[in-house]
Parts: structure tokens; sequence; C-alpha cells
């Protein structure tokens, strides 16, 4: 029943600059969808999950200034790679990690010197699926054991999938965050919370998921 993925952890500089806004990158979401037969990259519940994300967020009370997307950019694919490897972060290095890449670089673009990118990532079981794993008519089904599986992105390429979504459990919800600061190609904030067996496409379930991942969260 447990889903597996990064504990909860939280990281926040030392030395933090006045930050007069912020540059939100369109939320990444990536919901799976797990049939019988299937487990496939969810295209309507992960935009719908996006503007729900996007909604909550500009309402948190965090100075965001804009929000741009990486979707259509020339060099799309390596941005997806960069944000879809927020929950593979190692605790230990986050203090140390230069991150002068794409993401940096696309913030500079744009003019802005902080960025926040969140990465969410579930799954929704199909009713019938989830149903028979219970009455145990099926255990450890072709897809009822997902591990690190990589599936079409939320804007078109391959993200692994952090956690399992194991026999008789319908649901998976979980996020990572992290806010970076181009000037010094440093990060600011870094936080991913324990994914829970929550509908990834309820509201008050991600607006509880947020406020755990932004707890301490430099304004």
């Amino acid at each position: 029943m447990a889903l597996v993925s990064c504990a909860s952890f939280r990281y926040v500089a030392r030395e933090i600059p006045a930050i007069d806004g912020i540059t939100l990158i369109y939320p990444y979401s990536n919901i799976l969808y797990i049939a019988k037969d299937e487990c496939s990259y969810d295209e309507q519940r992960s935009t719908e999950q996006q503007n729900i994300l996007t909604n909550l967020l500009m309402s948190s009370g965090i100075p965001i200034k804009d929000i741009i997307s990486v979707e259509g950019r020339e060099n799309q694919k390596e941005l997806d790679a960069d944000i879809s490897f927020l929950p593979n972060i190692n605790p230990k290095e986050v203090e140390y990690l230069n991150t002068d890449g794409p993401l940096d670089k696309l913030l500079e673009q744009n003019g802005s010197r902080f960025g926040l990118v969140i990465y969410a990532e579930g799954f929704v079981k199909d009713k019938a699926l989830y149903k028979s794993e219970v009455a145990g008519a099926i255990i450890g089904s072709a897809v009822g054991g997902l591990i690190g599986g990589v599936v079409a992105g939320a804007l078109g390429s391959g993200v692994a999938v952090g956690y399992i979504g194991s026999p008789g459990m319908q649901y998976g919800s979980g996020m990572s965050a992290m806010l970076i600061d181009t000037y010094t190609d440093k990060v600011l904030f870094y936080n991913r919370v324990k994914p829970v067996e929550r509908d990834p496409m309820d509201r008050d379930v991600l607006t509880s998921q947020l406020e755990k991942l932004l707890k301490k969260f430099p304004r």
C-alpha cells in the first residue's frame, strides 16, 4: 500500500537576498492513467491540474510577478529534463548545486532574477481495476506496480515517475518545488512532499500539499 518516493526534505539558504518579484515557470504536471493493460500520460487531467496549481500559487501570497512556459521552445527537451529531475535531487547536494543551465538561461532571457519551479506527479487508476484489486481478483497486474516509468511528459517529453502505483491504491499525488537565483546560480529554497494516496485532481488535496511544500518559503 505504500507509495515509494524521496522522503520529505526542505532546504532554505542561509542568506537570501530581498525578493521583490518571482517568475513562475508554468507548473509541470505528470498525471498517469492506469488501467488493466495500459499506463499512459493523461493529458486532460495533467492540464487541469496545471491550471488548478497555477491559480493556487497566484493566490498564495508569494510575490509572483509573471509566468512563463517552456512549451514550444527550441530547447524544450532540455528544460523538461531539468524540471522533471526535481524529485530526484540529492538532499545532501542541494546547497552546492549550480543552477546555471537551461532554466537559468530561460529566466535570464526573460529578465528574471528569481524563478520558482513546481513539479507535480500522480496517478489515477481505472475504477474497475481498482475494485478488482481490492477484491483480490488481480494481484500484481502488469501495470499494478509502476516503478520509474517513463511516459510522455506534461509538455511532450519523457519524464520519470518517482513512485509506485501499487495494487489496492486508486490514487497518488506528490510535489516538488525549487526557487533559484540567476544572479548567483544557487538554489534558495527546495522542498518535496511525500506522495499520498489521494486524488491528484482534488483541489483540497493540492491546496494541502502546496501548503506543506511551500512552508518556510522566503517571501
